[in-house]
């Protein structure tokens, strides 16, 4: 039986254990079903068109559905949270997509000294809050690159998790059977790694060869790393206590790169990624000029497994709260200079500080650096690097009304984002929010490639 037979199977059960309790009798003989929910709705407008190709107006909105049916006599949980998603871009024509799917539908049984989790579902690990040192077990949403926060871009995904509380130590585990890959575009989107670069080039004043060489690019899965097979399984182990006033916690992953990476099928493919990262009228030359085959233009999503074994920590120093993480990366992935996929064992180390204020101002810094051994002679990536982010917010009217920026800083890349947004309680259980988004840098760099993607946007929240 297939993985989505056994899902169904598992919400099928899920539904009929709630409402007909007294088929068990006295194994799970009564439920107690707590239910809540969510409207989120965001329309964007983009502050500048920079190509005919972009999207000027785009529209997100997302329900969510929590459902927990609880059986407290026996310490058992089950949990089926679902999402209905309608997305539409505005652009020389309108496009949109409807989609309904279950994201956390797991069962949870808790005990006096431990809890197991068996199902689909989400993990946080670390202290930092917009970092993944040490949390790379969760894959991530990209398609809307980084418009929404790392809890908000989770996607959950088949595991174990089972948690043992000691006396003054805690032990977590986690066993994922099969790999679940980080979603992103590579083309075709506003926000696709590689934007619209190829209807760009089949729309331009070019060359038909030129055309034709661009749109023979492929690029693909390796159906190895994707099959549901346990030599893609994955695994996480982490245990810490307290030291005097620092709660701290150490770590070993085996996991799969959820955020793909391209490797090249033959020489011609470096040249191929020379253009796709720089795609300069030089670059797009060498390319037409090696007269690639079709083998030459294919590109392989690559998910290598790497390991991890990280520290973190957090304690409070007075009025300020203060953590950090620190990790080691062996196999990293990397791009050479000249474009050839190679592997890298990196050190990071991330600090982090906030304080609110008596006059409710809630300040947060964070400070990661990154040291990749045997650094040298990589693409755009330098060996020793520093990134910074922040958060400022204050609160008026007893919080009803907030006022916030957040923004990031690479001094090494010098690339960047800021948020500032405006927030305002309607009532208790609904917010009305506007802000903006605005990226710089090369167009290299993470937040450098979306440059001229600038936009306003106003969202709607309401809790039920």
């Amino acid at each position: 039986m297939g993985r989505r037979r056994w899902l169904f199977f598992g919400i099928w059960w899920l539904f009929w254990a709630a409402w007909t309790p007294t088929a068990f009798g006295a194994v799970l003989p009564a439920s107690q079903w707590e239910t809540r929910g969510q409207l989120l709705g965001r329309v964007y407008q983009d502050m500048e068109e920079d190509s005919s190709l972009e999207e000027s107006q785009a529209m997100d909105t997302r329900f969510y559905l929590d459902n927990t049916w609880k059986w407290e006599k026996q310490g058992v949980e089950a949990v089926m949270n679902v999402e209905a998603r309608v997305e539409g871009w505005w652009g020389e024509e309108f496009d949109s997509q409807a989609n309904l799917f279950v994201r956390d539908a797991y069962v949870r049984i808790k005990k006096q000294r431990y809890t197991l989790r068996l199902g689909q579902q989400t993990v946080t690990w670390g202290k930092l809050d917009d970092f993944a040192l040490l949390d790379r077990v969760s894959p991530q949403d990209y398609q809307w690159f980084a418009l929404f926060d790392l809890q908000e871009r989770k996607l959950p995904a088949l595991m174990g998790r089972y948690n043992y509380y000691g006396d003054n130590w805690q032990l977590e585990a986690v066993f994922l059977p099969f790999f679940k890959s980080s979603q992103l575009h590579f083309f075709g989107s506003d926000w696709s790694v590689f934007g619209h670069l190829k209807e760009s080039v089949a729309n331009g004043s070019f060359s038909a060869a030129v055309k034709d060489v661009v749109r023979r690019v492929v690029i693909e899965e390796k159906d190895r790393v994707m099959d549901q097979a346990l030599t893609n399984a994955q695994v996480g182990l982490r245990a810490g206590g307290r030291w005097g006033e620092v709660d701290y916690m150490v770590y070993f992953l085996s996991v799969l790169h959820s955020i793909p990476v391209l490797r090249e099928k033959t020489s011609t493919g470096n040249t191929l990624k020379r253009f796709l990262y720089e795609p300069t009228s030089a670059n797009l030359a060498s390319l037409t000029a090696a007269n690639p085959s079709d083998e030459d233009l294919v590109l392989q999503r690559e998910h290598p497994r790497t390991q991890i074994v990280g520290l973190d920590w957090e304690t409070v120093w007075g009025a300020y709260g203060l953590r950090g993480e620190a990790a080691v990366t062996f196999n990293a992935p990397y791009l050479r200079e000249d474009m050839a996929y190679t592997q890298k064992d990196t050190i990071s180390i991330g600090v982090g500080v906030d304080h609110t204020t008596v006059d409710n101002l809630y300040l947060n810094f964070q400070f990661v650096t990154n040291y990749v051994l045997d650094g040298k002679a990589l693409f755009v990536q330098q060996p020793w690097d520093q990134q910074l982010t922040g958060t400022v917010r204050q609160g008026f009217w007893r919080d009803k009304l907030r006022v916030q920026m957040d923004w990031a800083w690479s001094p090494s890349y010098l690339d960047w984002m800021i948020n500032p947004e405006i927030q305002y309680k309607t009532r208790a259980d609904a917010r009305l929010a506007m802000g903006l988004f605005a990226f710089g840098g090369k167009s290299t760099t993470v937040f450098g490639r979306y440059a001229d993607k600038g936009l306003v946007y106003v969202e709607w929240t309401w809790w039920f």
